[in-house]
């Protein structure tokens, strides 16, 4: 395992990990104190670790609970709407209370009731 060392970060090359510092005064009996601004790692570096990790499981309800996660998160950025489109609501929305086609909080609260 190679580390490296300067002022501003470590990185150790086996792992692909970059961690950024900044050095603070420490106070009264501590030699020195950092401050971590983040930690990077390379995404492929990541993704193979976790392979190796996966490849070793044998409990298949962990394997049920991973490929769940993984469909959750391809759900959410499936649902997810970009800035265009979130422009283009907003603007409707506004024109629709330009136009006064909205309830005020009292009208959806008597309407509430009836649900």
């Amino acid at each position: 395992m190679l580390l490296i060392a300067n002022s501003r970060f470590w990185y150790n090359k086996a792992a692909g990990i970059e961690i950024s510092y900044v050095k603070m005064k420490p106070k009264k009996g501590i030699k020195s104190l950092y401050l971590l601004k983040g930690t990077t790692m390379n995404i492929q570096t990541r993704k193979a670790q976790l392979l190796k990790r996966l490849e070793g499981i044998e409990d298949i309800n962990l394997i049920k609970a991973i490929d769940s996660i993984l469909d959750y998160a391809a759900a959410e950025s499936e649902s997810r709407i970009g800035i265009e489109q979130y422009n283009r609501e907003l603007e409707a929305a506004n024109s629709r209370i330009e136009a006064g086609k909205y309830l005020s909080h009292g009208e959806v609260e008597k309407e509430s009731k009836s649900w």
